[in-house]
């Protein structure tokens, strides 16, 4: 997962760095900066909207999912 999170935001900003300068030669930085600003506002609720809703986060079990980690006994530390 975090491997896919950090590809994602390394290609993000590399499409960025690639087509800024051709973008910036057809519209003011301002536009620009203020387009990159809405779109990120809009990913971020987007993504929060999706993790609101129960059953779409595979991280938090929720109580009709049973938990992903195995009921074992404490591992005892090694200086015991």
């Amino acid at each position: 997962d975090v491997a896919v999170a950090l590809a994602c935001y390394g290609a993000g900003s590399m499409a960025v760095a690639l087509t800024a300068p051709a973008v910036l030669d057809r519209i003011p930085d301002r536009t620009f900066m203020r387009a990159g600003a809405v779109l990120l506002s809009a990913g971020l609720a987007g993504a929060f909207a999706l993790l609101a809703i129960p059953g779409t986060c595979s991280a938090a079990p929720t109580p009709t999912s049973p938990s992903p980690l195995p009921a074992t006994a404490p591992v005892p530390w090694p200086w015991r």
